[in-house]
This record gives C-alpha cells, structure tokens and sequence, in this order.
C-alpha cells in the first residue's frame, strides 16, 4: 500500500516537473506586408568601378488590422561582396573594382511579419576589356570619328563601307538604360547610342550616312543565292551577321550556334542591343540579349520609317523590315560610305 501511494507520488511529481518544463510556443508571424519594395532612384543593369549606387526604400505598408506599431527596417545585401545585411533606410554603395554580377538584395522586416525582398542584378563591365570574341575584318580598315576620337573599324561589303561597332555619338541620342543626369551609362562604347529616325539620320560622321533598306538588301545579299528584295524578309540570314561576343565571358546572344561564315562574306558583328520606346520623352528599353534593331533611312510613311530587325532564336533567324514610329523609337545604327 505505501509502495502503491509512492509510485503514484512520483508519478504526479513527474507530470508536474514535465508541464513547467515544456518550452512556451514562439510568438508567430501573423501578418503580411501591404505593397511592395520600391525605390525613389534609379538601378542601373550595368556599372562601372567606383561609382556609387544609393537607395532609399519604400513602398512597404503594414496590415490596416495590426494593433501594434512594429518599426519597418530595411536591409541590403550586395553578393558575393558583403556576407552580412546592412540596415539602413538611405544605403549607398561603391562599386568594387571586380568585372562580375552583383546580386543585389532589398529585404523589408518587421516584428510580427512576413519579411519580404527584392533582387536585382548588376552587371559591372570595363568598357574597354569587357566585351570580348569579337571578329572584326582585318583587311579592312579603321575610321577615328574626328568629333570625339572614338573608333570604329570597318568592312568592305558590296561596294560599301560598314561600321562594325554602333555609332557612339553623344551629340544626339540616348545612352543605354540611362536617365537625366544618372551617370550610368556605361554601355554606351559597347552597344551604342539609341536614336529616333530624324536623330540618326544627321548622326553619322561626315563622308558616312545611314544605310538604306536597299543597302541592307544588297548587303545581305552576298550571304545566300537566293534573290532577296528590299523591304522583304531575309530568310536564315541573322546568324551570319551576329557576333559570338561575350560580355564577362558571357554569352551575348543567347541562342547564337552558327560560328562565322564564308570570310568573303558580311560578317558585321551585330550585338543584340534591343531597342527603346519613348513616351513623354521618357526611354523604355526593350528586348535588349534577346535582338537587335537598326534604321534605315527608308521611310514607310510620313510617321515611320523601316529599321531592320534582327533575332536568333531556336526556330527563327530571319531579319525582317520593321516600320517603327519615328518619333517614338530609338534604336542603335550602324554609318556606311561608298568604298573607295
């Protein structure tokens, strides 16, 4: 009896030890954000060493049925560079002397709540070395724009002079992925300048012009037997004028397969710069690493005039004549003169 009522002692002493000793349940998250991460200033896709990228956040509201009043930070993690968040409501950041892709981070958190992110990537290019595995033709020549001493070399097609790089120009025309006064415009000597019909049609340098769909006809022309007309289609002749160029070593165009052509042929080192739309003079960059656009001075009616198109694609590598706005369109060029 005495041995029954000590088991039972014990017992109850076990069950009371294990009820204080259960470890209390963790406060829960219980509420979601309202809105999503914005920010006031601009982010460029590329960037050079040394400048300054800043970031105020905002954008982020907290649940109208929340009783509490949960201070909203703000977080920043820049890989492979930074291993801890920086937290801070107005960031800025420097960047390193290192060609590669920032992955930038933006974590908005709050007790209570579901913390949420952005990310964003930052590719930091030298103008100079970055872009790589390019073919330009060695019998041809160099021309040295008098206006800003830039270069661009150049091939003999058709009877015709044609510059391998897009013109550069910064007297008229629109930077790569810039804005007013941003100071990002570091792809400018690698894809060019953006502009409308009437801009680049006075942006060549003296002794060049913008070609004319039928310069771009009888170019292309000397890359297949079959006859080609102006302001048609040109079946499977992109890949012929792309570039294999890398950019960090990466693969510019994405589905790029056929290496360079017949070296007697146009082989023109076409990069896949997209083009722009402007509304309210402001530039909404497009379909740049995925094709390219360039105008002629062909017009199609007094609001358009005809650039040619260019992608590649598993199942298409056409080049196509595309009647754009002239006023709200920009898109990169390439100058020709007649060949001496």
């Amino acid at each position: 009896m005495n041995f029954n009522r000590t088991i039972i002692a014990v017992l109850a002493f076990c069950a009371l030890s294990l009820a204080s000793c259960k470890p209390k349940e963790e406060d829960t998250t219980s509420f979601t954000f309202l809105g999503n991460i914005e920010i006031e200033e601009y982010i460029p896709s590329f960037v050079t060493p040394g400048q300054v990228i800043k970031m105020t956040p905002s954008g982020v509201r907290k649940d109208a049925s929340d009783p509490d009043t949960p201070v909203i930070k703000y977080s920043f993690l820049a890989q492979p560079f930074m291993t801890k968040r920086d937290t801070t409501d107005h960031w800025e950041y420097t960047i390193p002397d290192s060609l590669c892709t920032i992955r930038l981070s933006i974590y908005a958190s709050a007790a209570g709540y579901y913390s949420q992110s952005a990310d964003y990537e930052i590719v930091i290019i030298d103008p100079a070395t970055s872009l790589s595995n390019l073919d330009y033709d060695q019998a041809g020549g160099v021309f040295t724009d008098p206006r800003d001493s830039r270069k661009y070399p150049y091939t003999q097609i058709a009877g015709k002079d044609w510059m391998e790089r897009n013109l550069a120009y910064c007297g008229f025309g629109k930077a790569y992925m810039s804005i007013e006064d941003s100071g990002y415009d570091a792809m400018t000597d690698i894809f060019g300048m953006y502009y409308t019909w009437e801009e680049a049609n006075k942006a060549c340098p003296d002794g060049w012009r913008l070609p004319s769909d039928q310069d771009w006809t009888e170019m292309c022309q000397t890359l297949t037997e079959d006859p080609l007309e102006s302001l048609q289609t040109f079946p499977g002749i992109a890949p012929k004028l792309m570039s294999n160029a890398r950019l960090n070593d990466q693969r510019l165009w994405t589905y790029y397969t056929i290496s360079k052509p017949d070296p007697t042929a146009s082989y023109i080192n076409l990069l896949p710069v997209g083009f722009a739309n402007i509304s309210e003079k402001t530039y909404y960059f497009e379909s740049s690493l995925a094709s390219a656009a360039h105008w002629t001075s062909t017009e199609a009616d007094a609001d358009k005039a005809y650039a040619r198109y260019f992608y590649n694609n598993s199942k298409n590598a056409d080049v196509l004549a595309q009647p754009l706005y002239k006023e709200f369109v920009a898109t990169t060029i390439r100058c020709i003169r007649d060949s001496e």
